[in-house]
Parts: structure tokens; sequence; C-alpha cells
């Protein structure tokens, strides 16, 4: 089953090759550094991280600066490449995954074997029918050792976007829109639900705020998002 990989190749061969060029690329103090704590805590040692959903790498490569090796997943080749041109180190190695499609994990479990999984804001962006599967991707890549942190948008988020104030012309949503990925939710319960179909132990859930690179009329515009801390179930 394919998700919505073309759109997002559409996307990512738009951008710039530059930091901060999409809605969810903040500073890595607002996304992997605000988390390194639990991550280091929670995480299994030894074992590589993988960064599912990498982008432009930018977050990958700072968890690289805490962790050994990390691998930067990304379902579009254009971002892979901005990626490897902008964060290369020699603890990253980057991959093309696309999760809604069955298989593809398996053969990258079968190259870097368990792995711990950060995955941020990247479920609810596929389609319905595609996100079960990709809770079983995700599930794969953890193998058996592997801990995992997934991350994303609070089911009240779709309200703030349905209310996305536009300041000074089109904003970095109205790209994604344009490349034809429509703002999705998930509805209260769905992440825990196809986590724990997965197979996945839910250890703990949690509620935070997060940020966006765009700014509203009294600042920097802030997102409901939650976690979720997976296993593989006992």
């Amino acid at each position: 089953m394919q998700g919505n990989a073309s759109a997002w190749e559409a996307f990512w061969r738009d951008r710039p090759v530059e930091d901060g060029a999409t809605l969810w690329d903040v500073d890595p103090a607002e996304a992997v550094h605000r988390h390194l704590p639990r991550l280091q805590e929670w995480y299994t040692p030894g074992l590589p991280v993988a960064d599912v959903g990498c982008g432009n790498g930018r977050q990958t490569e700072a968890l690289a600066e805490r962790f050994d090796r990390v691998v930067g997943y990304d379902v579009s080749a254009s971002a892979l490449a901005a990626a490897r041109q902008l964060h290369p180190r020699d603890n990253i190695a980057y991959r093309q995954l696309d999760l809604s499609v069955p298989g593809e994990a398996d053969r990258l479990h079968q190259e870097f074997g368990d792995q711990n999984v950060y995955v941020r804001t990247v479920i609810h962006q596929l389609p319905e029918e595609a996100r079960q599967w990709a809770g079983d991707s995700l599930a794969t890549l953890l193998g058996e050792r592997g801990h995992g942190y997934v991350i994303e948008l609070a089911p009240e988020a779709a309200v703030l976007f349905a209310a996305w104030p536009r300041q000074g012309g089109p904003s970095k949503l109205d790209d994604i829109i344009q490349s034809g990925l429509v703002p999705a939710r998930l509805a209260p319960g769905e992440l825990e639900e196809t986590l724990v179909n997965a197979g996945l132990d839910v250890v703990e859930m949690g509620n935070f705020t997060g940020r966006s690179v765009e700014t509203g009329l009294d600042g920097p515009l802030t997102v409901p998002m939650q976690f979720a801390r997976v296993r593989r179930g006992r």
C-alpha cells in the first residue's frame, strides 16, 4: 500500500536546501534537545537511533551529537539529498523508507538490526488507511530490544490549523497544501490504538506544547502535541 510518497517528494523537491524551510523545521532546542533527558533514559544502550521522517536532517544531526550511531529515514529522495548536504556526519546514515509499504522496514532492520526510534509528527500526515502499516513498520524497526519515542500532534491541533493565521502573505502551511498534502488529524486515542495494534506496549503518554517556525501576532505559533514511549509488547 502506498501512502503519499509522491506528494512528499514534490514538496521537498520545491523547498530550498536550508534549515527552517518547513513548518516543523524548528531549532533543535525546540525539538530533540527538549526530549534528550527522556531519550537518554529510555533508549536501549548500544543500539542505533532511527530518526524516522528525518526531512533535511536537522534533528538527525542533533541526535548524532548525543548518540553513537544514527540513521535518518525519509520517504523523499529530495529530502535525503538535502540532509546529506546540510547535515553530514560520519555517524549518520541516511536511507529512504516509506512506512506505509510492507516489507521496507524489514529490509532496513536487516541492515541495521534493532533500533531505538525517534519519530516526530509523521503518522498524522499519512492517509488513514496507511497509518496502521506505519505503526507496524515502526515495530519492525524496534525489533525485540529497541525502544521508541513517538511525537505527534494532539487531536486539538486540528482546530489550530483550521484557523491558522495568515500574516504577511502565504505561510509554510500553504506550502504543504500546494504540494497536495492535506493537513490531517489524529482522532482522540488513535495514536495509542495504532501503536498497540502494532504489538507495542505504550509505557507512557503525555502532552506538551511545541513551536512551529511560523510567527503570529503574538509571537511564535505554538502547537498542542503528544508523546508516547513504546517498546515491543511483553
